[in-house]
């Protein structure tokens, strides 16, 4: 089974700093426009899995569809930490 180099991270994002954190966010550029207004908001892996709607929008992510690509990564980072920590641990 393939695990990203750095599953040790993943399954601690609770603890990661914001540069570990986003690096598990692929989304092909949506999110690097608003990379400064998560990082001024100091949101962590912890405060990232439990975004939502509302506090996309507080973090000025205004469109609709970059908010849903960005939740859908979000979900999908989810999934993969889920499977990996209950694989490896």
């Amino acid at each position: 089974m393939w695990f990203p180099d750095n599953y040790h991270a993943l399954c601690n994002l609770n603890t990661g700093t914001n540069n570990q954190t986003f690096t598990g966010l692929d989304m092909d550029g949506a999110m690097i426009p608003y990379m400064h207004y998560f990082r001024a908001e100091n949101v962590d892996g912890k405060k990232l899995m439990l975004m939502t709607h509302t506090e996309l929008q507080r973090l000025n992510v205004i469109k609709f569809g970059h908010q849903e690509l960005i939740l859908e990564a979000i979900d999908l980072l989810r999934n993969l930490v889920r499977v990996i920590c209950i694989y490896i641990f």
